[in-house]
């Protein structure tokens, strides 16, 4: 963590300095958003990730081959968007509760901020997405799409965007798990703990109903036999 003396609030910084030093300086940023609570980007910073995780999620599903329409195509956009806002804050509350199994001290408001700004790396890709969607249109999302009749085309559109995407991804979660060690005064391993613990609980709560139902329904279907 940044060094200055306690009661000491560490150097502001604007908006335009956030947005750079993150990527460098991930920690001291981090800080200064905790100190000043700067939340005025954060529902701002979430939209726009959203967007990003929709429309990766609609290239890796090939939606354009089960919503032909662009208005269907923009409203299964929207529907995308507002289930990510809602796994976002409840994911937050998740680690915020959870923190406190591990001393963390950060509620969920304070947490949703940290990830926030730590999608950062993952909306840069709006950079490429955007012009693409806009040359492309809906055949970008297809299970065969033959980019402007080229299939080399196709090839590097397609191959690009997975690899940066998964690239920016990896960044987002590294600055995640950065930014909420810093919150909650963890050790990076201890924050990574703290990332894991939700998803370890959201699996669970998910399995073993599934897990019942389908050794129910196998039960079911052997006494049919």
């Amino acid at each position: 963590m940044p060094e200055f003396e306690e009661g000491q609030l560490p150097e502001p910084l604007t908006d335009k300095q956030i947005f750079q030093l993150i990527w460098t300086e991930p920690v001291k940023v981090f800080t200064v958003l905790r100190h000043y609570h700067i939340n005025q980007w954060t529902y701002g910073l979430i939209f726009l990730a959203s967007i990003v995780s929709v429309l990766n999620n609609f290239m890796r599903k090939h939606y354009a081959d089960k919503y032909g329409t662009m208005l269907s195509f923009v409203g299964m956009i929207l529907v995308g968007i507002f289930f990510s806002f809602f796994i976002i804050n409840l994911y937050a509350a998740l680690i915020a509760w959870t923190g406190k199994w591990l001393k963390g001290r950060a509620g969920t408001v304070a947490i949703t901020r940290v990830l926030a700004y730590s999608q950062l790396p993952t909306i840069t890709l709006l950079i490429i997405q955007i012009p693409c969607v806009l040359l492309f249109g809906m055949e970008l999302f297809s299970s065969n799409p033959y980019l402007y009749n080229s299939e080399t085309i196709d090839q590097v559109v397609t191959m690009s965007w997975m690899i940066l995407s998964v690239i920016m991804s990896i960044w987002s979660f590294i600055l995640g798990i950065i930014g909420l060690a810093e919150l909650q005064n963890f050790s990076l391993w201890k924050s990574f703990l703290n990332y894991l613990i939700p998803l370890l609980i959201i699996f669970t709560v998910v399995a073993i109903p599934l897990g019942i139902f389908l050794l129910s329904f196998l039960g079911d279907y052997k006494m049919t036999l």
